[in-house]
């Protein structure tokens, strides 16, 4: 794959993109997270500020993208990749951040992280079972409990099975 530069793209230029797409996606958040902050408290110079700054590395985590998308492979395979590789190393990270949360006896984070790591190992099956539907079926209805992101195959009729939210805090994703 050629950059932007017309340079060929190596395996650790994609690397360093996908290392540089998390860390721009965690710090537009969080300083998503400032500028809500800073509205609440009337503070809107401020507020603005960090909306710009906000804004300004989702710019970056664009260009990324744009340059990582020739990188993308096959649907079959990146399904794979999501299962095995992030899915795995997902569970691994949060169990650890669940293990430190509960050294440190911080009980909100390690409610939250508890819920996080339920949630991907309830969700892992989702790959395998949209790799084996067939495409002349229907489409699979997913709802996302809008509280700790566990999702449902059928429109919920019920309390999230992770967190005790009620069904309207469930989120058709089309």
């Amino acid at each position: 794959m050629v950059n932007y530069r017309g340079a060929e793209m190596t395996v650790c230029d994609e690397k360093f993109l996908e290392q540089a797409y998390v860390l721009g996606t965690r710090n537009a958040e969080r300083v998503s997270l400032y500028a809500r902050k800073a509205s609440q408290e009337d503070r809107q110079h401020l507020a603005r500020a960090f909306r710009v700054l906000a804004n300004s590395r989702r710019v970056h985590m664009k260009r990324c993208r744009l340059l990582i998308r020739g990188k993308v492979a096959s649907t079959l395979y990146d399904m794979k990749k999501q299962f095995v590789e992030e899915t795995t190393q997902a569970l691994e990270q949060y169990q650890s951040l669940l293990e430190q949360s509960r050294a440190a006896n911080d009980k909100v984070a390690t409610n939250a992280i508890d819920q996080f790591l339920c949630v991907e190992e309830a969700n892992s099956s989702l790959y395998e079972r949209a790799a084996r539907l067939s495409e002349t079926e229907p489409p699979q209805e997913y709802w996302v409990c809008q509280i700790c992101g566990f999702v449902k195959e059928q429109k919920p009729t019920d309390r999230c099975p992770v967190c005790g939210a009620v069904h309207d805090k469930f989120q058709l994703v089309e």
